[in-house]
């Protein structure tokens, strides 16, 4: 039993890994088309640990791109990871914790605790889910990933991503973890203003930067939130 989180919520962790994994087919099959030896597509999987990061990277390898512009577009698309950051953050300890816990930070256990923390009245009890619930999944999440990236890997020849669609799992995943979230309006708002902006900015940017323009939602909603909350007393 993991405090805070419920078998039910256990069971999703396990569901929600094992697709993640199919993902990670997708990975393991265009590093081998790309070129990459299974002991640098297993080396990245577990220091990179960013899903998105690691299929762009390969994807630049494999349409003849350099390693540089790979790893610039990858460092790019993890910039997202500061929201989660700064959602998710406050949950865990200091410390060396706080480091290793920065590794697991991505789009699934970060949904996936703020939705197990719903599940806890406001307060200490809160927090911790929220940090047993990102640790659950980061974990899971890892094996399976370093699992599936070598099987992948090995199927290489035989499994066409592109034609299976695998890495629509990811969106699929996070729909669905954050819309309890959504009952909260300043989340729904967030998410609406980010929706918008990242629809009229993407045909103007580069690649993989029009999504993370939905971050400069945050600036508005948090600017309301804080005016909102004056002269009512510190917020829980």
């Amino acid at each position: 039993m993991i405090a805070g989180v419920s078998p039910a919520r256990v069971r999703e962790a396990c569901v929600i890994a094992i697709t993640v994994g199919t993902v990670g087919l997708s990975y393991g099959a265009l590093a081998a088309t790309a070129g990459l030896a299974p002991w640098q597509t297993l080396l990245m999987a577990g220091l990179v640990f960013g899903g998105a990061s690691e299929l762009t990277f390969t994807g630049v390898i494999a349409s003849g791109g350099s390693p540089v512009a790979g790893a610039l577009g990858a460092v790019l698309v993890n910039t997202r990871n500061l929201a989660f950051g700064l959602a998710t953050g406050p949950a865990l300890k200091r410390g060396a914790a706080s480091y290793l816990g920065a590794h697991f930070l991505h789009d699934e256990p970060s949904a996936f605790a703020a939705a197990v923390s719903l599940d806890v009245p406001p307060g200490p009890e809160r927090r911790r889910a929220r940090a047993n619930a990102f640790w659950l999944l980061g974990v899971l999440d890892l094996v399976f990933w370093l699992i599936s990236s070598m099987a992948g890997q090995w199927l290489g020849s035989v499994i066409d991503a592109d034609a299976l669609g695998l890495d629509a799992a990811f969106p699929v995943i996070l729909v669905c973890l954050v819309l309890g979230s959504l009952r909260d309006r300043p989340a729904l708002a967030a998410g609406l203003i980010g929706m918008l902006v990242a629809f009229l900015l993407i045909p103007h940017l580069p690649a993989g930067l029009g999504p993370i323009s939905a971050l400069l939602a945050l600036l508005p909603v948090a600017a309301w939130t804080m005016w909102r909350s004056r002269g009512k007393g510190p917020r829980p």
